[in-house]
């Protein structure tokens, strides 16, 4: 017999690993790497944004490599930093009508402008070129 739709729409989506950007990567953009713990995303080029305090990176970072890095775990708050970790590889990019899930965070664009958003079951980010929320 086959397998009906309802059932197919019922069995969850397997959880995604990977990178993820909000638009080209050839261009200063948001980008992200999704595990089965978190996703982390980093801003890369120029925004008319600080982080909150301006924290200096870790000791371990290159004197002038300061990324603004959002980091969200499965469960938690937003971790707001500034970082020198960077995601390299290019990964796909992510309009608003597509979702991206480790089975517990769950990423997407933005609805009005280029952007990355994702929530846990408490909190989310949406960072933009020019602001970001945290909640």
């Amino acid at each position: 017999m086959g397998v009906s739709l309802i059932a197919l729409a019922a069995m969850p989506a397997a959880a995604y690993e990977g990178n993820f950007t909000d638009t080209d990567p050839k261009k200063e953009n948001v980008r992200c790497n999704m595990n089965a713990e978190q996703v982390l995303c980093v801003i890369v080029g120029q925004v008319p944004w600080t982080v909150p305090g301006n924290p200096p990176p870790p000791a371990h970072c290159a004197p002038g490599y300061k990324f603004p890095t959002f980091v969200l775990r499965n469960t938690g708050q937003v971790e707001l930093t500034n970082d020198c970790r960077m995601v390299v590889e290019d990964g796909e990019v992510l309009p608003f009508h597509k979702v991206l899930s480790n089975g517990t965070v769950v990423c997407s664009g933005l609805s009005r402008e280029v952007g990355i958003q994702c929530v846990n079951d408490q909190h989310r980010f949406q960072i933009a070129r020019s602001h970001y929320t945290v909640s």
